[in-house]
């Protein structure tokens, strides 16, 4: 599920919401849930301790309940026909709620928002749309104490709203983020920070999430090889997400401060204006590493296109960076990003700030600009180059010190335990094209206009390289095609140029003995004037060596053999089938 409240809830506004059509002037005519008492103050007390050990933060307490639509609220039917249920949800002095659905299978005309008391804050609407095959929803944060929610359906598919809340989140509250070094990702040239230019694409690849609607970490959006932005969201083991809370995930987009604090104010310190009305909810577990605290998660839905988001691109090989940059929310506040000028290098969780030849994390021995706190962990190490090296596992770096941090290899977790479940490799290279070092891609250029029906090609040398090609939905205009990575003298043909989606198209290579025995990455490359698509394709080219099989089975030229024979032949070391 994904949702930009705020632009969303202007346009509808405009067109006639359902809470302009339906305005409460009585709220007494709602049946209000009053929660058991929280005890805020404890509470924070308790998670400070937490924090101090380096735990993953919480910020709210579950309130278990099980309310539906047809043992609790209140139902009225509308002048025109629809049917309305509301229910109120009031714990004293929450700073904010959100919500846990068990069940949520809602028919085609129902629409649920959510909201508080003065409608200051609004989320919505959640729609047949947001039914997923776990049967869960889990809510955005909503600020205040007392939630309305609301649902509108059809009269005669009222029956068919199958809902019910389970977890009532109470958010405690409290001031936690005590340091005061860390840099707002919106710092740029015109604030003396002109390093922080350079990585406006990979800021935009980080996100906070919430799970169970408890806890908080930092998690990332991560290409694959096929480029296709299928919401791959990679994150840190140790934040817990398993396969049965991965459901209850809600990623917030563009959790940012509005203006550059400076470093060493109070302000630099103290709880931000970010925004939480950019989100997805729900995800699945697809991968996990312990030995790199690697944990590879897939969102429900793709991301908004309003998140404007960008899928980081990633350094698999062994090669060490020459400085470091992370992307981080520390303590669940507003995005910041921090800086290390010097060389990393490989260690391991165990061994601290260790140097180890053959270790499987990252270690980065001190930052230079800024620092990492927890609700840090999970967030993405990119090199010098802008591309993820690894994932935050933890360390002793604060902003009072110029110790270390320690992050799982990306390397180490590409293989990972060699299974789908145990590793990266499988999953952003499915098709095995063996890419080391892959750019990102923004949300905006999605679309993959080409796609090959196999991405990985296996050609001889002495003969044509027919590849069969679709044309995706990627652009309302006609596209231009193209083709990089293929040495001079080479010849390449698409049977058709410019192409419209839809399309199908034959790709043909010839003259291809001058690279008998090489493998090429190849970029198929298809335009219009808004856009450039790309995709990878694998071409093995295996040399002619004019091979003859050699028949073991039936005996060459022997006689009364029976009509329908068994043909075996020995296979020749160079080919390929």
């Amino acid at each position: 599920m994904i949702r930009n409240t705020l632009a969303l809830f202007a346009a509808l506004i405009l067109c006639g919401n359902i809470l302009a059509q339906h305005p409460i002037e009585n709220f007494g005519n709602i049946e209000r849930i009053v929660m058991p008492t929280v005890d805020n103050a404890a509470l924070q007390a308790k998670e400070l301790a937490r924090r101090n050990r380096q735990e993953v933060p919480e910020f709210a307490t579950n309130l278990p309940v099980q309310i539906t639509p047809f043992t609790h609220g209140s139902w009225e039917v509308l002048p025109d026909g629809k049917s309305l249920w509301r229910i109120q949800i009031y714990s004293k002095d929450a700073v904010s709620l959100n919500f846990g659905f068990g069940r949520y299978d809602m028919p085609k005309s129902a629409r649920m928002f959510l909201y508080n008391i003065d409608q200051s804050d609004v989320k919505g609407p959640f729609t047949a749309n947001d039914n997923e095959k776990h049967g869960e929803f889990w809510s955005p944060i909503i600020k205040g104490d007392e939630v309305v929610i609301e649902v509108e359906v059809d009269t005669r598919e009222r029956v068919q709203v199958n809902l019910e809340l389970n977890n009532v989140n109470h958010a405690f509250g409290g001031q936690f983020l005590l340091q005061n070094c860390h840099l707002d990702v919106i710092c740029g040239l015109a604030d003396n920070y002109p390093e922080v230019e350079k990585y406006r694409d990979i800021i935009q690849s980080v996100s906070m999430y919430t799970i169970a609607g408890t806890r908080i970490c930092t998690g990332f959006l991560v290409n694959n090889v096929r480029q296709d932005c299928t919401p791959y969201y990679l994150t840190a083991q140790h934040c817990g997400v398993t396969a049965g809370s991965a459901a209850s995930l809600v990623s917030y987009w563009n959790f940012e401060h509005g203006t550059c604090r400076e470093i060493s104010t109070t302000e630099n310190g103290l709880s931000g204006d970010g925004s939480l009305d950019d989100f997805n909810s729900g995800a699945s577990l697809l991968a996990e590493y312990e030995t790199s605290d690697m944990q590879l998660l897939l969102l429900d839905d793709p991301v908004s296109e309003t998140a404007n988001a960008y899928f980081a691109g990633w350094d698999r090989s062994r090669n060490m960076p020459s400085s470091t940059i992370c992307i981080h929310h520390p303590d669940s506040e507003e995005k910041r990003i921090s800086f290390d000028d010097d060389p990393a290098y490989l260690g391991t969780w165990e061994d601290d700030d260790l140097e180890v030849a053959n270790g499987n994390h990252i270690i980065v021995p001190d930052w230079d600009l800024g620092s990492t706190e927890g609700g840090s962990s999970g967030s993405p190490l990119f090199n010098q180059d802008g591309l993820v090296i690894g994932q935050l596992h933890g360390g002793a770096a604060s902003c009072n010190n110029d110790d270390y941090d320690s992050f799982g290899w990306f390397n180490t977790s590409w293989e990972g335990g060699g299974t789908d479940a145990t590793s990266l490799k499988n999953w952003l290279d499915p098709d095995g094209l063996d890419i080391e070092v892959l750019e990102g891609k923004w949300n905006r250029a999605c679309g993959q206009a080409i796609i090959p029906a196999s991405y990985v090609v296996n050609a001889c040398a002495n003969t044509d390289a027919i590849i069969e090609l679709a044309i995706g939905d990627a652009s309302s205009e006609s596209l231009n095609l193209s083709i990089e990575g293929l040495p001079e003298g080479i010849i390449a043909e698409f049977s058709k140029n410019p192409v419209n989606t839809g399309d199908n198209v034959q790709l043909l290579i010839r003259n291809m003995d001058e690279i008998a025995g090489q493998t090429l990455i190849l970029d198929l490359i298809s335009e219009d004037t808004n856009a450039r698509f790309i995709t990878l394709l694998r071409l093995n080219v295996f040399p002619d060596e004019n091979l003859t099989p050699t028949l073991i089975e039936p005996i060459n030229n022997n006689t009364s053999v029976i009509d329908m024979p068994r043909l075996r032949w020995e296979a020749q070391q160079e080919g390929t089938t």
